[in-house]
């Protein structure tokens, strides 16, 4: 019975040591709305994003971007801190996002592409989406050339049978484990066009939205925010807008030159459409295979004060502010993420 009480109280010992740990936890979204179909997890529905800020504030203390980069510049990181971030600066992020932020007062940062900005160009992975998941039925052969490459696909029997099913196969998420059809040429697809040039991503969306028979132009709503609306966005001070390279490009995949440019061109592009500096950056898709250090020097010679990256981690003292991981955050009610965040927190 003793040993069992000393067990007991070394566990709860262990918990508190944890929740007094020093750490705080960087959350990845990227939209906030109803879709559909979402085969990459980049959408949270407004109700569920909702309930995980009410969670954010329940149990961590909100800080923003800028203030978490200063206490790690000073060696220090916040207590149980949460950072909410958001990726590609689609127009929900002002639609629903923000006002759900405004209300619990929670600051926020939206890194944003410049050189998509005003402009009604949709990314070339929703473009993919589209394409390939959306009709109902999908010509028999697909044969795309690629730096001087042909590839070959067969697509029969991928044809839905009713709408219903559509929208059911069309929800389910893609994953190598997936055994639907379309979501292997889905994922072939992602991986041939990821490393590939702004053009070459372009012309090859165009070609498979062609092939496929959908709309070249998304809806309305798929889109990023104009600059009127990035300042709309930034009014009042809570949110922070972050530079995300120009075209969105794999930066591992680019020359030291290439991604100078692109990261300095995108900022630019940025500040004239804001009227401010920008301090902040997140990596274009941001795996540890997705940059690399050439990439880091050219951020710390341009100055930048924090850069964001894409893969799981707390953020501690030792954390390098140009690499600050974060949580990828899905689809999910308040209290599943709660769990997660308190995981996240104290693990």
């Amino acid at each position: 019975m003793r040993l069992r009480g000393l067990d007991r109280m070394r566990t709860v010992a262990l918990g508190v040591r944890r929740r007094m740990r020093r750490r705080t936890v960087v959350l990845l979204y990227h939209r906030v709305a109803h879709v559909e179909s979402d085969p990459f997890g980049l959408s949270v529905t407004p109700a569920h994003f909702a309930e995980q800020m009410d969670a954010v504030r329940r149990v961590a203390v909100p800080i923003s971007l800028r203030q978490l980069a200063g206490e790690l510049a000073d060696g220090r990181v916040p207590r149980r801190g949460v950072v909410v971030t958001f990726d590609d600066g689609y127009l929900d992020n002002l639609e629903y996002a923000l006002p759900i932020l405004a209300r619990l007062e929670i600051p926020g940062t939206v890194f944003v592409p410049g050189g998509f900005i005003n402009t009604t160009c949709e990314y070339w992975w929703d473009a993919l989406a589209r394409a390939v998941l959306g009709p109902m039925t999908l010509p028999e052969r697909l044969e795309l050339t690629v730096d001087q490459r042909t590839y070959q696909w067969s697509l029969r029997g991928t044809t839905y049978t009713s709408a219903a099913d559509a929208l059911r196969r069309g929800a389910l998420p893609c994953t190598p484990q997936s055994t639907e059809p379309r979501h292997a040429l889905l994922l072939e697809l992602h991986r041939l066009l990821k490393p590939r040039s702004a053009e070459a991503q372009e012309q090859l969306a165009a070609t498979l939205k062609s092939w496929a028979g959908v709309p070249a132009q998304a809806a309305a709503g798929d889109r990023v925010m104009t600059g009127g609306e990035l300042r709309s966005l930034t009014e009042g001070g809570l949110m922070e807008v972050g530079a995300h390279t120009s075209r969105h490009l794999r930066l591992s995949a680019r020359t030291a030159k290439e991604q100078a440019e692109e990261i300095q061109t995108g900022r630019q592009q940025l500040e004239h459409a804001l009227g401010r500096t920008v301090e902040s950056f997140a990596y274009p898709f941001g795996g540890h295979d997705d940059y690399s250090s050439e990439t880091v020097s050219v951020l710390r010679e341009q100055g930048f004060a924090s850069a964001c990256a894409n893969f799981p981690e707390a953020v501690g003292r030792d954390t390098e502010r140009l690499e600050i991981p974060r949580f990828h955050v899905l689809d999910c009610p308040g209290r599943q993420f709660e769990q997660r965040l308190l995981t996240w927190l104290d693990s």
